[in-house]
């Protein structure tokens, strides 16, 4: 007795060795070739081959398989996915006979349905250099079909090859992979071929045999003895004859030249006539005596080669016998015969790319970068600009600038602000009116202050110590100890001339007075009722109190000598000698503050927040909650990977079903043709969570689902469909058996590619989430060729157009600029400014230093350092910037790989950015020419201005998210003694309701 295994085709005589083998294959670790599943049976593998195979063979072109399959008999290429991308781009643009195309008209732009009846190439042309002439080119002579068969012929046209295009549905990546995985094999060696299956092979005609220079045996002997040639080549070259000869002639190398007072000039065309022709053939020649030996040097030591050429004659000759055709040099005294080695330099290895971008040779005719606009009202190279929309802004105050509105902006939950753009940032640094307040300027200082000192008076953060009770005790005690101490008697000494006049010039000295050192604010006086930390303590903010506590906040930190200077020099405007140490003054003198300083101060007190406890423990909260958001995202992929295999096994028993009916011979009804072409999502490969989880790959990919809105609006149409195809279903005939089994297994598809559609939403929400609250630090896109930073602010820790529900909402973004960061001391140090063998080296390779070739290819805008910025705001620049990276290039690379990740929502903002700018420049031309002055109007017990009449757009934003007071208004006189009855929890923060960045009431201290 024998058993069988029908579909491997093994027999077997034991049967204890058929179950083994059955065993085998019933274990769930086989793959679908064709389909790329996983986790199959044997038999579920070979069946899915089956089914796909027929699928394939079915939805692939006949006239293209021959052609395809050609092109890959025999190719090296070692992977698949490179396999089938160089076959999709060699086949996306050429078409072959008897294949079913769209052609699109040029003019009107209707598309045709059309059969390709010819295919005319053209040759390239090149011209006697080697440059190309005329490129190749196809033309096609189509035939259309959607018009009558009978008049095909008269309306057959010649089309170029742009104007034709196929349907995705027949020719795509996904298809051709499916049908070259079920067309090709390969043997299990490093560089194997891939070679069609026999089977296909004769059906198409193609060559079966291997050429022998790909086999096995031949690719393993031309490793071996490349192996061992450059073994030999090793050895030989340190001791050979060439090698030393060589060596010689690099120590001094020979020069060919006449004898000295000799009047003819030897050169090269006078050389040619003394050179015979090659060995053997000169052997003739009369005038023979050595023949010269060459050393090819390329690779290693190479052959040797005997030329026949003669040495320059030891006596003069006369001139006129060097310019007869028909002179040979003499045998005797005139000649004489040497040996030398002539060496060929090898060539230089190839550059195997991506490299250091500054190694990457540049291209001809290749595009400049973008010009980069400037935000300051100077440029790098301290030129001003004209109309400069932020006049009295200088370039080392926008990096600062930058820094502020980011922080501000990512932080917001912990300064509860809300979210406003970079433009309003900048024009509340020029506002300057004494009568009218700007609510952003005010709140950002008090949200900052509040940060440094809690309502119980306690410094969160580390400044300078106040040391003045300790200084004074010490100089007590050293006039103390110097009256204790008694003069020592002087010995007497002879006094001399020399020594009297010293005598004299120290009594001088001692007589005249020590200049002290010259007080140029009032900053103590200022504080001197009541110090800053008290006033922050009460959140004494009104009526210059905010103002008042910045001076006492510089004061303190002019005690860091690094901190010194740049405070004294605020100070002397906000506390000048020549007024009154007040609060009324110093609110007076910040509204004249030039814009400059205000950025410095603002940029010192939001660092001083930044270190404050409240900030970190929202940081390490955001962290967290990222962690929870990774776990969550894994699960719903897992959930989707689930739901995919179901409905692949819902698919498979659709098709079975159809089967049966098809064997039936039972016709078609509306239900058989419902289920056809039904497209079914790839099952993704199982990565055990370790991709899920990557930061910097998909966790922060741009959101492509429709969310919201879009969701609610289908879950209506999916109710209307369901509600239309039960009236449908009431007035339908009565089904067969069969029928309702295959309606009823497609509404099951239905339902769970619905499920899928949300574990997509529920997945996209999360990837939108985790890019909000990656807040810990500012994501660079990357850098170019001269190490620049491209930065994008909108890309993490924000909503892309801000926080919603704001009162700035309505702009729809939040900077709208890509940013450009010159680069830093170390990138100039190693890369630009080379040292001077380096940068000859460059020079030789190249033909320009890298300083040259940065003004070159950076077009008419440079940035020197790291604290000059331009940016990138218009739309085509965009594409400019990346047709101007070089993808050889390691850095480059990788920038231009994230600016196609983010492109769309970078070109997105910089649109709203534009028509925002554009909408308020007319509104401020139409409130000139209708309005002369602002009017103003009482809000909150402060005083603004009709906004929408004001040219300053900063004035527009309130800040919406503080509910009751505002920052700026402090604690209210009637809820102090309330405020101070409220437990521990409370004043620790805990509870306290925030808006979080999705426009929910959350708590600081947790969810």
């Amino acid at each position: 007795m024998v058993w069988e295994i029908p579909q491997t085709g093994e027999v077997f005589t034991n049967y204890i060795d058929y179950l083994e083998r059955r065993d085998f294959y019933h274990q769930k670790q086989f793959a679908c070739e064709v389909t790329g599943r996983s986790n199959l049976s044997f038999y579920e593998a070979f069946e899915s081959e089956t089914q796909n195979s027929r699928e394939v063979e079915s939805a692939f072109p006949e006239p293209l398989r021959a052609p395809v399959l050609r092109k890959v008999q025999f190719s090296t290429i070692g992977r698949l996915e490179h396999l089938i991308a160089w076959v999709y781009e060699e086949f996306k643009a050429d078409f072959w006979p008897r294949e079913q195309v769209i052609a699109a008209d040029v003019d009107t732009g209707e598309k045709h349905e059309a059969i390709v009846r010819e295919k005319i190439s053209f040759p390239e042309r090149r011209r006697a250099d080697g440059t190309i002439d005329s490129p190749a080119i196809h033309k096609y002579i189509v035939a259309l079909l959607d018009i009558e068969p009978a008049e095909r012929r008269e309306n057959e046209a010649l089309v170029d090859g742009d104007g034709l295009y196929r349907d995705r549905r027949v020719f795509s990546k996904v298809l051709l992979r499916s049908f070259l995985k079920s067309s090709l094999q390969k043997e299990n060696w490093h560089g194997a071929p891939w070679t069609v299956r026999p089977k296909l092979a004769k059906e198409f005609n193609l060559p079966t045999e291997i050429p022998a220079h790909l086999q096995h045996e031949a690719r393993m002997a031309e490793k071996k003895h490349a192996a061992a040639q450059k073994k030999f080549d090793e050895e030989q070259q340190q001791n050979t004859f060439p090698s030393y000869m060589q060596s010689k002639q690099q120590q001094r190398p020979l020069e060919v030249r006449p004898q000295k007072g000799q009047k003819h000039r030897f050169i090269q065309q006078d050389l040619s006539r003394y050179i015979t022709p090659q060995y053997p053939q000169q052997m003739h020649h009369p005038h023979t005596h050595m023949h010269q030996v060459q050393y090819d040097a390329q690779g290693g030591v190479g052959q040797i080669q005997m030329i026949q050429q003669f040495a320059q004659p030891t006596r003069a000759v006369p001139a006129h016998n060097f310019h007869s055709s028909q002179f040979q040099p003499i045998s005797g005294p005139y000649s004489t015969a040497r040996m030398e080695m002539v060496a060929i330099p090898p060539p230089p290895p190839p550059v195997k790319f991506p490299t250091e971008d500054l190694d990457v040779p540049m291209r001809n005719g290749a595009a400049r970068r973008p010009t980069l606009r400037f935000f300051s009202e100077d440029t790098p190279s301290g030129d001003l600009q004209e109309d400069s929309p932020n006049a009295g802004i200088k370039m080392a105050s926008v990096g600062p600038l930058l820094e502020i509105w980011n922080t501000l902006n990512v932080l917001a939950e912990v300064f509860i602000l809300d979210s406003f753009t970079v433009d309003d940032l900048a024009e509340a640094m020029r506002f300057s009116n004494q009568e009218i307040e700007c609510e952003l300027l005010s709140e950002m200082h008090c949200a900052v202050l509040k940060q440094i000192v809690d309502e119980k008076g306690d410094l969160k953060t580390s400044m300078p110590e106040l040391d003045e009770s300790s200084s004074d005790e010490d100089e007590e005690e050293e006039e103390e100890d110097e009256e204790e101490e008694s003069p020592e008697p002087v010995a007497p000494r002879r006094a001399t001339r020399s020594s009297l006049a010293k005598e004299e010039a120290q009594k001088i000295k001692e007589r005249s007075p020590t200049p002290e050192q010259t007080q140029i604010h009032r900053a103590v006086e200022m504080l001197a009722e009541r110090p800053w930390v008290q006033r922050l303590k009460e959140r004494d903010f009104v009526n210059g109190g905010w103002q008042a506590i910045l001076v006492g906040i510089l004061y303190q930190l002019s005690l860091d000598e690094r901190k010194k200077e740049k405070c004294d020099r605020i100070l002397a405007v906000l506390a000048p000698m020549d007024q009154d140490a007040t609060e009324e003054v110093a609110k007076f003198q910040y509204n004249v503050l030039e814009p400059n300083l205000r950025i410095e101060l603002l940029q010192m007190i939001v660092v001083l927040a930044v270190d404050t406890p409240a900030v970190r423990g929202h940081l390490e909260t955001m962290s967290q909650s990222m962690t929870d958001l990774r776990k969550k995202k894994i699960e719903e992929q897992r959930l989707r990977k689930t739901k995919i295999e179901e409905l692949h096994k819902l698919d498979d028993n659709r098709k079975t079903i159809q089967q049966e009916m098809n064997a039936k011979n039972m016709p078609q009804s509306e239900v058989a043709k419902e289920a056809v072409d039904i497209v079914i999502p790839d099952v993704p490969a199982d990565t055990n969570g370790k991709a899920e989880s990557s930061e910097d790959s998909q966790d922060e990919a741009p959101r492509v689902l429709r969310r919201g809105l879009d969701r609610k609006r289908k879950r209506e149409e999916d109710a209307a469909k369901k509600e239309k195809a039960k009236k449908a279903k009431e007035a339908a005939p009565k089904l067969s058996k069969d029928e309702m089994r295959l309606k009823k297994t497609l509404e099951e598809i239905e339902e769970k590619k619905a499920e899928i559609v949300d574990c997509e939403a529920e997945i996209d929400d999360i990837t939108g989430e985790l890019r909000e609250t990656d807040c810990q630090r500012t994501r660079c896109l990357g850098r170019d060729r001269f190490c620049n930073r491209y930065v994008w602010f909108e890309r993490n820790g924000m909503p892309f157009a801000g926080v919603p529900d704001t009162s700035t909402a309505h702009y729809g973004y939040a900077n709208g600029r890509l940013w450009v960061q010159g680069p830093d001391a170390m990138d100039i140090d190693g890369l630009i400014n080379r040292d001077k063998e380096d940068q000859a080296d460059y020079q030789l390779a190249f033909g320009m230093t890298v300083h040259e070739r940065k003004e070159l290819e950076e077009g008419p805008t440079h940035l020197n350092n790291a604290n000059q910025w331009g940016y990138i705001d218009d739309p085509a620049a965009v594409d400019e910037l990346m047709a101007w990276l070089d993808e050889r290039g390691n850095r480059e690379k990788a920038l231009r790989k994230e600016l196609v990740i983010w492109k769309d929502n970078i070109v997105e903002c910089m649109r709203k950015m534009r028509s925002h700018l554009d909408e308020a420049e007319a509104k401020k031309a139409a409130g000139d020419e209708s309005q002369g002055g602002a009017m103003r109007v009482s809000t909150r017990t402060k005083t603004y201005v009709d906004v929408d009449k004001s040219e300053w757009q900063c004035l527009n934003w309130r800040n919406t998210l503080m509910e009751g007071a505002l920052h700026s208004e402090g604690i209210p006189r009637k809820e102090e003694k309330k405020s101070k009855k409220k437990g521990t929890a409370e004043a620790k923060g805990k509870g306290v309701a925030v808006a979080t960045k999705g426009g929910k009431m959350g708590t600081r201290g947790g969810k």
